[in-house]
């Protein structure tokens, strides 16, 4: 029973580590039509960028740490151990690609422009209600 538990979080925070990846991926095409200041323009408006740091965060080092523990766990004569130790590498390899290739290009893009999250991105992403209250009144000051 536990074991097949350990199998569905790790699965889980695996799954939660490509959200970011698999819509970067779908936003792609229609990037690639924006030219330096359109996107630039766009970019620091966009209201999901806290959640991707939440979900990368979370879902990339609980995928990799999810997975090293089952790998331990798991009995070193069973088929599923050999298959196991490919997951953390892979996890580990997406954070290479993130670094070595998005990141730069996202700082190249984003030169000098400031990335502060919109407010409707900050009320979106706002956890509690006192977080909420806050910026509520902050935007209400701002339109009264």
């Amino acid at each position: 029973m536990y074991r097949v538990i350990r199998r569905v979080l790790s699965l889980l925070l695996s799954a939660l580590a490509l959200v970011p990846a698999v819509a970067h991926a779908l936003e792609f095409p229609g990037k690639m039509r924006l030219n330096r200041d359109a996107q630039v323009t766009v970019q620091p408006n966009l209201i999901y960028s806290p959640g991707f740091n939440v979900a990368g965060a979370s879902g990339e080092a609980g995928g990799v740490i999810g997975v090293l523990v089952l790998l331990l766990l798991t009995p070193s004569g069973a088929r599923a151990f050999w298959l196991t130790p490919v997951a953390p590498v892979a996890l580990i390899g997406m954070r290479i690609v993130y670094w070595v290739f998005t990141h730069p290009v996202n700082r190249f893009w984003l030169g000098g422009a400031s990335t502060k999250v919109s407010d409707l991105g900050t009320r979106f992403f706002a956890f509690g209600p006192a977080v909420r209250r806050t910026s509520s009144a902050a935007t209400s000051r701002k339109t009264g």
